[in-house]
């Protein structure tokens, strides 16, 4: 047994199975009982892929009896296309939810969508050529062992790290701007989660990219099973979070709906109807943004409620 590698693959499981029993309750009341919309195929790929891709590695890395070198091959192959789609699943989370915190501005449009098409590309194309060019080799009595790791496979994963930098910087100076505009305290702890699940992220790619060019050969892959758990729990956090918000301004705009109902049945002579909604900042930012994010949410989910502020006046 490659017992590094195995004890690797198992905590990427445990951590995923761990995860998935905390946030459970979330994922019933945000997600199933909603509309079913694309965002919601994009979600279920990215949370539950991975309870198929990093079981296929078990037995890369744990079993030396009962697979051939091909089958080593087989095995490898299906692990490695598995973990790439998850990935390439998480990012497009990632990429959308940069496109909602902008408000869909045509600069960060074009600019961060070229470039996550371009580098989902060429990773693609290293990632087969990194399959089609190496050999899992089956010693006798040991576990599968990849014979090298070639330099694409590295060249994939730093267009990878380069993208998520992007999406870290963007998200840090957008929350800079909105922070700035806003003492909300649930806007505060949204940026905040947000921005620790992206700098999580990085960081793990980040020093899987450090084991490809630094680890001997039998240790370059340790961390791609862990780096393939934490996009999909981040990542699924990360939806929870916008979710969660847009509960939470749906539940202000009908408290503020019943007030107003309740100011005009009980008003005096003179009375002010206060704004419709949530605060500029918030319908800014949890409306138009998430409009943004209409593959996330259902498009009558989305709808933001705006009304000037008016004046009545009742004379006897």
């Amino acid at each position: 047994m490659n017992e590094p590698k195995s004890y690797a693959v198992l905590a990427a499981l445990v951590l995923v199975v761990y995860d998935y029993l905390l946030t459970f309750s979330d994922e019933v009341e945000l997600v199933w009982q909603g509309r079913f919309t694309f965002g919601t195929v994009l979600f279920a790929l990215c949370r539950y892929l991975p309870f198929i891709d990093i079981p296929v590695s078990i037995p890369l890395y744990m079993y030396a009896n009962g697979i051939t070198a091909a089958g080593c091959h087989n095995l490898f192959v299906a692990s490695v296309s598995c973990q790439y789609v998850g990935i390439a699943v998480a990012q497009t989370i990632l990429i959308l939810r940069t496109f909602a915190l902008w408000q869909r501005n045509i600069y960060i449009v074009i600019g961060l969508g070229v470039s996550f098409l371009t580098s989902t590309l060429f990773a693609l194309y290293t990632t087969v050529v990194f399959m089609v060019g190496t050999t899992a080799i089956k010693p006798s009595g040991m576990p599968c062992t990849v014979d090298h790791v070639g330099e694409g496979l590295m060249a994939g994963f730093i267009t990878l790290l380069a993208i998520e930098t992007s999406v870290v910087v963007l998200t840090v100076v957008r929350a800079t701007y909105h922070l700035h505009r806003s003492n909300s305290s649930w806007v505060y702890q949204m940026y905040l989660r947000g921005i620790l699940y992206f700098f999580f992220t990085f960081a793990v790619t980040l020093l899987s990219l450090f084991c490809l060019y630094f680890a001997p050969v039998q240790l370059k892959l340790i961390l791609m099973d862990i780096q393939r758990a934490f996009h999909s729990i981040l990542c699924s956090r990360i939806i929870f979070l916008i979710l969660s918000q847009r509960k939470h301004k749906s539940q202000v705009v009908s408290i503020s709906t019943c007030r107003e109902d309740l100011e005009e049945t009980t008003s005096g002579l003179s009375y002010g109807v206060g704004a419709r909604g949530i605060p500029h900042l918030s319908e800014n930012f949890l409306g138009r943004s998430f409009v943004a994010l209409d593959t996330l949410a259902g498009p009558d989910e989305t709808k933001t409620y705006r009304r000037s502020r008016h004046s009545y006046t009742i004379s006897n």
